[in-house]
């Protein structure tokens, strides 16, 4: 199985030219692996292991590095797209999805963890903040404030801004605006800038510039 996470890594000056050069990243979730293509010469520049079941990613703006979260093994791999060295870093329970920061300099993932009270029959919505430029977790935060017992986040993208993330949970239909700066420091509450309602399985993202 090869799951429909395609993304095409471009270096700033083929971005602003519009053309197709770059790396082409094609995530192999059965066999735990990236396809790294070179989209000018069309020809395959490895396979790099990452993590079980890996499932989405996102790249800098740069093309240098790849985040891959992988919900087989709870944790997220960081592809160097030059020399194709993979960190993996431990993670909550089955990462859903990630977002990263239009300056490439903070990755936040979301999973949900059981809940030891309930006996693991419910989950907490959690998102964990990576700082990418020290390639370490910040700090890892729960969304106490979608007003259920449950939680499952299934979407989350960063505003154009860098300074806020939106994310959905699919168990609440709710979407909350979580302020990044606040968030590194506390879960306090003070962080969320907004809760909303939404329809139901608010699945994805997107974000218009205007």
């Amino acid at each position: 199985m090869v799951c429909l996470a395609v993304l095409l890594a471009l270096g700033p000056s083929a971005a602003r030219a519009g053309s197709s050069r770059g790396k082409v990243l094609i995530v192999n979730t059965n066999a735990g692996t990236v396809t790294v293509i070179d989209a000018a010469k069309k020809v395959v520049l490895g396979n790099p292991p990452v993590g079980n079941h890996p499932s989405k990613l996102v790249t800098d703006s740069q093309g240098r590095l790849a985040y891959v979260i992988n919900p087989g093994s709870d944790d997220l791999s960081v592809i160097n797209l030059q020399t194709f060295a993979v960190l993996n870093v431990p993670l909550g329970f089955e990462p859903s999805d990630l977002t990263i920061t239009p300056n490439g300099t903070t990755v936040v993932i979301l999973h949900a963890d059981p809940d030891v009270a309930s006996g693991g029959n419910a989950f907490k919505g959690d998102y964990t903040i990576y700082d990418a430029k020290k390639g370490s977790i910040v700090r890892t935060n729960r969304l106490n404030e979608l007003g259920s017992a449950t939680h499952d986040p299934c979407g989350i993208k960063s505003d154009s801004s860098g300074d806020a993330v939106w994310i959905t949970d699919c168990a609440t239909n709710k979407a909350a605006l979580v302020d990044l700066r606040k968030a590194r420091e506390d879960d306090s509450g003070d962080e969320m800038r907004a809760v909303l309602d939404t329809q139901t399985n608010p699945s994805f993202i997107d974000i218009t510039l205007r």
